[in-house]
């Protein structure tokens, strides 16, 4: 059975271009039992070439182009990792495997052109992952606890899968602008030197930029032709034309006159408003790490320039929290303030408090925020602190608070981006806070609101999982159908990967295991980098040993084994109960796979070494044993087991099976040694054993002896039966007359009816009995079969008739 998995390959570098030559498509991954085929589509056949080292193998396609082509291969299986570089003219394609192949053959197709790469794998080998492991390198170490076999990894989930559903927290964080912050700057006194009309417009402009009047300053100072005035006029119009600028909102426009100041003059006394102003423009225009350039020129001024240094080191500040790092803007905002004005102070410790959130110590942050007792108003000019604040409130559990900012937010961000997310996140927080139909009713508006954007499917993907605690899971249908959905639709990878995943589960708890698999095959093949990835496995650990059991039960022994094959990897790191690993071993034994059976009963006693379970291992693992005929190997573990537990329940089967083994292998003499200690196991077949071996030993008085326990009905089927062996045992050893009634009661019927009527006659006629020992034979002679008994019958009573015409 083969299935193939198509998917694209990722570059871990990026692959220069180079013109011509062939170009790789894509790249397909077949699996079959034994082998691995890794089909690479072109768009014509290049020269190609391999070299394999162990665990990998490096494929060289000459002048082949490749570009990323996304997602990677999943790593799971034979295949680790894929990798691509350029090697001079070629392409090299490496494949790192999790153990050597046995083979390495490579093959092309012309139409549509093709490299395939086939990995064939030693399913002997003692090196080739077997399909349960013992011991494997760089696995977990086995524990038992309470009849299973854990090992380390995992899920939290395992066992509770209906509470991920409820529990689950992928994290969400609203994602909003940060508004870099332009406080009030030191108070500039200045007359115009200008006595013109020019001067008085100057004047009244700057008048009013004082007072706090930006915009009718603005309209003012836009009168003024910078070329009408001279000198410290000039500096004077651009410096505050262009703070004017900044503070009603036009950036770019404070920035065009900033440059020109610090370019007509750039030893001004302005120059450090001027730049401190210029920072702030281009970082709020968009150019964030520009800004910060310009800071850095700014603080070399020294302590005259103390509080514009105050001034950068919030700006600075804010520039690191809106790049994500919270860590180095609270390192810039940890130093002491005692000359920082209250709103200037206030926007410090609120920036602390943002920081602390981005490095989540949201208990620190709160105690700040809630220190600070900041107005309605001063809130509704800052969306970013307000989301840090309603995200801390949630972290540390006051969820009614957290709707409310939230919901704030929302409100406050309505038009644009993160709308969608803070009306989710106000949802949710009103879900924990125990609201579940107000809940609902939030969840269905920001649905409808913002359909096609993230916090609509996230409030559509919530409002599913809380169908399914509901009981709506037992329906399947619907709630299948609204996963399938947004696992297809939704417009982050984060949020598709959870619906797979959830929809998988779902079919889990409705008992759909085939299902259950085959969606998270998907989701493994999907989202190989997944938070999720883990619990996947575990849960698919969890669920394919059942699935197993289930197809064995329904006589697919073969779908099993497939199942088996495929999921080899996870059925040793995942929690694998001793009732499955039994099952699937006895399945492989009545499939006549007995390498798998093996390592799967090796396995089982590798785990519970040490363990109460640890006894019951030890049979069906000699007896495989016996059947590959690895006899010196079930001597060995049968010795074990009776150094271990000298009255082992299976003791009985277990000495059988040390018998069969060395009577298999011609060790007669450690045979018959162990068959004399006291206390040995007894049972039919032990006695049966041990009739064959002393036969073997010519030692028929006591193959005789043992055998008078042996003929139980049913002990052994094939030929000589325990009766037949004690009556030539008897035979043997001179002791006829006790052999004739055995023989007699063989000659009634049965696969040792010749053999018995010849002994008879011999018997017969050793005692004198020479007309019922002639009739015997003449019995014999008269069959139709020609087996060899017959044809002895025939011979030896044409000799007794010739005797008894010479009488």
């Amino acid at each position: 059975m083969c299935r193939t998995l198509t998917t694209l390959l990722l570059l871990a570098l990026a692959l220069p271009a180079h013109g011509g030559g062939a170009e790789l498509i894509r790249i397909d991954k077949q699996e079959q039992l034994g082998t691995t085929r890794m089909v690479l589509e072109l768009s014509a056949l290049p020269a190609h070439r391999i070299e394999a080292s162990g665990q990998r193998v490096d494929l060289f396609l000459t002048g082949v182009q490749a570009e990323a082509l996304g997602a990677p291969l999943p790593e799971n299986g034979q295949i680790i990792r894929i990798l691509a570089a350029r090697k001079g003219p070629d392409l090299m394609v490496s494949f790192l495997l999790r153990t050597p192949p046995r083979a390495v053959k490579v093959l092309t197709r012309p139409q549509p052109a093709a490299v395939m790469l086939d990995l064939v794998w030693d399913e002997a080998g003692a090196k080739v992952r077997p399909a349960i492991a013992a011991a494997v390198p760089g696995m977990p170490q086995i524990r038992s606890d309470q009849g299973a076999l854990t090992l380390g990894g995992g899920s939290s989930y395992s066992g509770r899968w209906e509470s991920f559903f409820e529990t689950y927290d992928p994290g969400l964080k609203v994602a909003v602008a940060l508004r870099y912050s332009l406080p009030a700057l030191p108070q500039l006194v200045y007359d115009p030197l200008h006595a013109g009309p020019e001067g008085q417009t100057l004047k009244e402009g700057l008048g009013l930029c004082q007072q706090g009047d930006w915009s009718a300053g603005l309209a003012l100072l836009r009168r003024l032709s910078a070329s009408s005035l001279q000198g410290v006029d000039r500096e004077a119009l651009r410096l505050f034309r262009g703070e004017a600028l900044a503070r009603t909102g036009n950036p770019a426009g404070a920035e065009g006159e900033l440059v020109q100041l610090l370019s007509e003059a750039p030893e001004s006394a302005l120059r450090i408003r001027a730049g401190y102003l210029l920072a702030w423009a281009k970082a709020a225009a968009g150019r964030p790490f520009e800004g910060s350039f310009e800071l850095s020129t700014l603080s070399r001024g020294g302590a005259a320039y103390h509080p514009y240094n105050v001034l950068a080191d919030l700006l600075q500040a804010e520039i690191l929290l809106g790049a994500g790092s919270a860590d180095k803007a609270l390192g810039v905002l940890q130093a002491k303030r005692e000359s920082a004005g209250a709103e200037l102070g206030q926007l410090l410790a609120l920036r602390r408090a943002d920081a602390l959130v981005g490095l989540e110590r949201h208990g620190e942050a709160l105690a700040l925020y809630r220190r600070s007792e900041l107005a309605e108003e001063f809130w509704l000019a800052r969306p970013y602190s307000l989301g840090c604040y309603a995200q801390a409130l949630e972290r540390a559990g006051d969820y009614p608070a957290a709707a409310v900012r939230f919901g704030r937010l929302a409100e406050l961000l309505k038009g644009v981006a993160g709308a969608d997310l803070a009306g989710y996140a106000e949802g949710l927080s009103t879900l924990r806070a125990g609201h579940r139909e107000r809940a609902l009713e939030i969840f269905q508006r920001v649905r409808e609101t913002h359909g096609e954007r993230e916090g609509g499917f996230r409030a559509w993907l919530k409002m599913t999982d809380l169908a399914v605690l509901a009981g709506s899971a037992a329906g399947g249908p619907g709630v299948l159908s609204q996963y399938a959905e947004i696992a297809r639709s939704a417009p982050s990878r984060q949020l598709r990967e959870e619906a797979l995943f959830k929809q998988s589960l779902v079919r889990k708890l409705a008992g759909d295991l085939a299902g259950c698999v085959a969606d998270m095959e998907s989701f493994l093949r999907q989202f190989a980098g997944s938070s999720l990835y883990r619990h996947g496995q575990a849960l698919l650990a969890e669920v394919v040993p059942p699935l197993v059991e289930e197809l064995i039960g329904r006589g697919d022994e073969i779908g099993a084994l497939v199942l088996v094959e495929r999921h080899r990897d996870l059925l040793v790191s995942g929690l694998v109960r001793p009732g499955f690993l039994l099952t699937l071993g006895q399945s492989f034994e009545r499939m006549g796979l007995l390498d798998r059976a093996a390592r799967v009963f090796q396995f089982m006693l590798d785990g519970f070494r040490g363990q109460p379970q640890e006894q019951e291992c030890y049979l069906p693992v000699i007896r495989v044993l016996v059947a590959q005929q690895d006899f010196s190997g079930a001597v060995a573990a049968a010795a074990t087991y009776f150094e271990r537990f000298p009255q082992g329940e299976a003791r009985n089967e277990v000495f059988a099976l040390q018998l069969q083994a060395l009577l298999a292998s011609g060790r007669l003499e450690e045979a018959a040694k162990i068959l004399t200690l006291s206390g040995r196991p007894v049972s039919p077949e032990i006695e049966l054993l041990a009739g064959k071996i002393f036969w073997a030993r010519e030692n028929y008085p006591q193959a005789g002896a043992v055998l008078a326990g042996a003929d139980a009905p049913g002990s052994d089927q094939d030929p000589p039966t325990a009766l037949m062996l004690r009556a030539e045992s008897l035979y043997r050893s001179g002791q006829g007359d006790q052999a004739l009634p055995l023989y007699e009661q063989l000659a009634a019927g049965g696969p040792c009816v010749d053999q018995a009527l010849f002994r008879c006659a011999q018997i017969r006629l050793a005692t004198g009995q020479r007309e019922m020992a002639l009739n015997l034979l003449r019995r014999l002679a008269e069959k139709e079969e020609n087996t060899p008994w017959q044809r002895a019958g025939a011979e030896f009573l044409q000799l007794e008739q010739q005797a008894g015409l010479r009488d």
